[in-house]
């Protein structure tokens, strides 16, 4: 049996358009093959990047055809990506479905997973098409993948219909991302927020989450409304024109070795929650805005880039010295913010040199579907609160953009390493 990936079919038995029809092979104890779990892999990821997919048989209601479903997702996709192996390549439903895709002069790409030359009958289609060779270690192409279902999106989308007049040559050129950002100043110090479009993705221990633990399981689907979310952490210098002085722990607890936290006013603050919540207010006092915790759902989806990521492990890079100061590369110490690469979203430190403190409670995922998800118990609760990205005493997989802790909110529970970022 031939599972295939598009479109959702709603409670009317309506088809949804997505973008991407992922074509495989079932897994088959007797054969040994594993084009199945390879699919469902490249559909959490390609949903953690803002690419819309589907899965028969999640997302099928009860009473519908298979055939039909496939047939209508077929109809409606933009791009198809066939997991090719040496069984999809004798596989009748996937020469079927590569026949129907080719029919419409939808582009096709071939993820090809152990190396193998297609037949003369699959020959004839994929021949010229641009192929992904998988064939080692196929989570390292996921990032190639993404990359390229974007280009081919980004261009089907700018190509225009024959009525339309011809675009100016600025318009047929690639744009690159440019984040809407607000700039706010207080008190002589400005700080920006970034706008994030809403979205759906996959949340917890996606493919590319390698060092996963329970904490970050099931992997859940999440869609969440458009949001902002500070640029950096925020700093020293912003702290103080909010509060009038500078907060370190060394004024709280004397034991703090206060080299840790540097004199630079760039640096990111370390606060409690209740000190974090009493910044809040005096800000939002001042600006008349309301702004807040990010959701743990926000701060993961901005961390993973928004609807630009590209599946990465850690918050822009598969490679954390380039993004994070953490316990390998941080002399023990806070660094200034934005001086690591940011993400696709222009955000920085989302990995590593201080935790942030997310609004939720900390608790268990489930498998359900959820939208703009908060476990809420209010802000002057001392039940534990989640707590996200690593710092600068960290270890990788605590920067990991799916990995979650949790810190005690209670007024004498001591922070070192945990700061804020601000959400509106």
């Amino acid at each position: 049996m031939l599972l295939s990936y598009l479109c959702v079919i709603n409670p009317q038995n309506q088809v949804t358009m997505a973008d991407v029809f992922i074509s495989y092979k079932s897994n088959d104890p007797q054969l040994g093959n594993n084009d199945e779990t390879v699919a469902k892999e490249l559909c959490a990821a390609l949903e953690a990047a803002g690419i819309s997919c589907w899965i028969a048989p999640r997302d099928i209601e009860p009473g519908v055809r298979y055939g039909r479903a496939i047939m209508e997702a077929i109809n409606s996709c933009k791009v198809m990506v066939v997991v090719f192996s040496k069984h999809a390549n004798t596989s009748e439903h996937i020469a079927n479905e590569v026949d129907a895709i080719f029919a419409r002069k939808v582009d096709i790409i071939p993820f090809n997973i152990d190396g193998s030359q297609p037949g003369l009958e699959l020959n004839y289609y994929l021949r010229r098409m641009q192929w992904i060779d998988a064939s080692g270690d196929y989570c390292k192409k996921i990032p190639e993948l993404i990359t390229a279902l974007r280009h081919k999106l980004g261009k089907r989308d700018s190509i225009p219909s024959s009525s339309e007049k011809e675009p100016l040559p600025s318009q047929t050129e690639p744009v690159a991302y440019n984040p809407s950002i607000e700039t706010f100043t207080v008190n002589g110090v400005s700080f920006n927020m970034v706008r994030v479009e809403g979205s759906t993705f996959m949340m917890g221990a996606s493919p590319e989450q390698n060092e996963a633990t329970d904490r970050e399981r099931p992997a859940h689907k999440v869609t969440l409304s458009t949001f902002q979310i500070g640029e950096t952490q925020v700093t020293q210098k912003l702290w103080e024109a909010v509060m009038g002085y500078r907060s370190k722990p060394g004024v709280l607890y004397p034991w703090w070795d206060d080299s840790k936290n540097t004199h630079d006013v760039n640096c990111p603050v370390i606060a409690s929650w209740g000190e974090c919540l009493d910044f809040i207010a005096h800000l939002n006092e001042i600006t008349g805005r309301s702004f807040r915790f990010p959701t743990e759902a926000e701060w993961e989806f901005a961390a993973r880039g928004g609807i630009k990521g590209k599946g990465c492990k850690y918050s822009g890079s598969y490679n954390l010295d380039e993004v994070a100061w953490f316990e390998g590369n941080s002399m023990d110490i806070t660094h200034a913010v934005a001086k690591k690469k940011g993400n696709e979203l222009g955000l920085y430190d989302m990995s590593g040199n201080v935790f942030e403190w997310c609004q939720d409670k900390y608790d268990l995922y489930c498998e359900e579907n959820q939208t703009n998800p908060l476990v809420d118990v209010g802000p002057h609760s001392i039940l534990p609160r989640v707590i996200r990205g690593g710092s600068y005493n960290g270890n990788s997989y605590q920067c990991c953009v799916s990995s979650r802790m949790k810190a005690g909110c209670g007024s004498d529970y001591i922070v070192f390493n945990v700061g804020l970022r601000l959400a509106l």
